[in-house]
């Protein structure tokens, strides 16, 4: 398993955990969940997220994915 060290510096890399993130939704809590498709919503539409949402995402993605 590769952990991110950083947050994620593009669109496409934020996609990709948000879909990781997804995938493992079984993993993800209430929050966590309503979290991930507020900030899907947010980057789909056209919005960008802020550090604190990019750092709250890379929190939840090493937690989703630590058992791969």
């Amino acid at each position: 398993m590769q952990e991110r060290s950083s947050v994620a510096t593009s669109q496409d890399d934020t996609m990709v955990m948000i879909e990781d993130c997804e995938e493992r939704e079984s993993r993800l809590s209430d929050w966590d969940r309503t979290f991930i498709d507020s900030i899907k919503k947010t980057l789909t539409s056209g919005g960008s997220l802020s550090r604190r949402q990019l750092e709250a995402l890379e929190s939840v993605w090493n937690e989703a994915t630590a058992k791969g």
